[in-house]
């Protein structure tokens, strides 16, 4: 496909639920594609639609109907929308400026610059053996060194890695 063409699961109006935007409305731009296969996951991030930039922006507007881009959030997410970067780059810089903000989730395991407007939110994951979490996969310096927000799993299973948070989240926390 294009350059600027992205691989895209779902666009869709909600509420933020969590994170620096949690209670705003929101459109959801879901990418296909994922560089983890985590145990936990129940959705399949291999198949979607390719849709061109313009394509993209038009699904956006028709999404929030008549009210304005600007009282929107704009969450990108996946999968890892950071496997598709170059087309998701150029999406930022047209359609970014429409939005009230715009926020990227990631693994941050793939490096990637972003508009120095983009919210980053790292979401990092565990390495998984055999079906289960073994510890958490350290993201890249430099996406920590962009990051706005960490966002952890979390389980009340003792034994398992996302029961506590690694140190060196403490660590980029201070």
């Amino acid at each position: 496909k294009g350059h600027d063409d992205l691989l895209v699961t779902s666009i869709f109006y909600t509420l933020q639920g969590e994170g620096p935007f949690a209670g705003r409305p929101a459109v959801f731009l879901r990418l296909a594609y994922c560089n983890l296969a985590c145990s936990f996951c129940d959705t399949n991030f291999s198949y979607g639609d390719w849709m061109t930039r313009a394509q993209v922006i038009e699904a956006l507007q028709a999404c929030v109907g008549k009210t304005l881009a600007r009282d929107f959030v704009l969450v990108v997410t996946g999968g890892e929308p950071m496997l598709q970067q170059e087309a998701l780059h150029s999406l930022l810089v047209v359609a970014g400026g429409n939005f009230a903000a715009v926020q990227i989730e990631s693994n941050g395991l793939l490096h990637a610059e972003l508009p120095h407007s983009t919210h980053l939110v790292v979401s990092p994951k565990c390495a998984e053996d055999k079906g289960g979490p073994t510890k958490y996969l350290r993201p890249h310096p430099r996406m920590l060194d962009q990051a706005r927000c960490l966002k952890f799993v979390v389980t009340h299973d003792a034994g398992s890695p996302y029961h506590t948070l690694p140190k060196w989240a403490d660590d980029w926390r201070l």
